[in-house]
């Protein structure tokens, strides 16, 4: 079966993995997802086929990236519950999966899974699984002793003993420097 016969339209990618690479893909970024999360959206992977097919979850505390070695055309990006992705990935017999993504649904040789909407304002995309990296995406360059310093001098006021983790966390935003 040929991937250019299947990719069509705009933001919607196909890629052919081989079964047993992506449920270990499925199985690696969904074991540090919380069963019962303070966020609905932590119990989602997102599926980016831009230059490379990669699975990520994030949890608060950790994102997992797991880029495929596998062939795909188009470019599109999908949030799915990992659980319906893991059950879809063990069904069938076929040696290698054919995945269709788009922005509102991913399909699993014939099996569709919707993708996650946000319920409310306060159930959003963790901002490190969609951020990107690259040449093209700038950067900044912090000096590692000052950053840490930053970093003791307003961790005093986490919240270590609440289960709301907004309390517990720091938020850095970095800018360049301008002189006058």
């Amino acid at each position: 079966m040929e991937l250019n016969s299947l990719s069509k339209g705009n933001d919607m990618a196909i890629f052919a993995a081989p079964k047993k690479q992506f449920q270990e893909a499925v199985r690696a970024v969904c074991a540090p997802l919380p069963r019962r999360g303070p966020k609905p959206i932590l119990k989602n992977v997102y599926i980016s086929v831009n230059g490379d097919v990669t699975l990520s979850s994030n949890n608060l505390e950790e994102e997992t990236n797991i880029k495929l070695q596998c062939g795909h055309e188009g470019e599109a990006t999908c949030l799915v519950d990992a659980k319906q992705l893991a059950d879809i990935s063990r069904l069938g017999s076929h040696d290698v999966l054919i995945v269709d993504v788009t922005p509102e649904r991913i399909v699993v040789n014939g099996s569709t899974i919707p993708a996650y909407s946000p319920k409310d304002d306060d159930d959003v995309i963790p901002p490190s699984i969609v951020s990107r990296s690259g040449p093209d995406c700038g950067g900044i360059a912090v000096d590692s002793r000052a950053l840490k310093a930053a970093i003791e001098a307003a961790e005093y006021a986490a919240d270590t003993e609440s289960t709301r983790y907004a309390l517990g966390a720091m938020q850095f935003e970095f800018s360049a420097a301008v002189q006058l």
